[in-house]
């Protein structure tokens, strides 16, 4: 269930929402996830934590939240801060919106204690039923590395399909996993 306010007609401005599954609760990210942000940004760096014991710099990571919180309000993407019912960090979920166009691209990330639970199924099903029945989106598309297999599962159960292999290109890409495009319309 989506609580807030609904979207504003005409205009771009995401409407600021909490949104309900069976197991978890999703919000927009806030000051209060910063922590949880420091330690999933190292675990998907593969980083171990810096000297100072942070594995992010707080500053960074806070202006990543206030990016976030911008963009609610600008109409380009939001953010969520996925829980379980009881309040643990489960990951993130990301609309990033086309101001000009009924599409979004989404992106997620899962804490690594809450992989392998269905979590990251389960928030981006609700995410991608708010951007179609509250954001009116026509098409939601999604990147993820071809070597990330939990990623393609979890696109691939939301009804998500291959449109793109793209292969890296440069000396920058030699050697790295090529990029699957995955596409969900809006069911009619």
């Amino acid at each position: 269930m989506v609580q807030g306010p609904t979207p504003t007609a005409g205009g771009n401005r995401m409407p600021l929402s909490e949104i309900d599954t069976e197991r978890l609760l999703l919000r927009p990210v806030g000051p209060g996830d910063a922590p949880d942000l420091q330690a999933l940004a190292a675990a998907e760096a593969g980083e171990p934590p810096d000297p100072a014991g942070a594995p992010f710099p707080t500053a960074d990571v806070e202006r990543w939240i206030a990016e976030q919180q911008a963009g609610w309000q600008a109409g380009t993407h939001c953010t969520f801060a996925a829980r379980t019912r009881a309040g643990a960090f489960v990951g993130v979920v990301q609309l990033r919106r086309s101001p000009s166009a009924p599409r979004a691209e989404l992106g997620f990330a899962t804490a690594p204690g809450a992989r392998r639970q269905g979590y990251a199924t389960e928030a981006c099903r609700a995410v991608l039923r708010f951007a179609f029945e509250h954001l009116r989106l026509a098409r939601v598309s999604a990147l993820c590395l071809e070597t990330n297999r939990a990623s393609v599962r979890v696109l691939e159960k939301l009804g998500f399909r291959l449109a793109a292999r793209l292969e890296p290109e440069g000396a920058q890409g030699a050697g790295a996993a090529p990029l699957l495009f995955y596409v969900r319309t809006c069911d009619p």
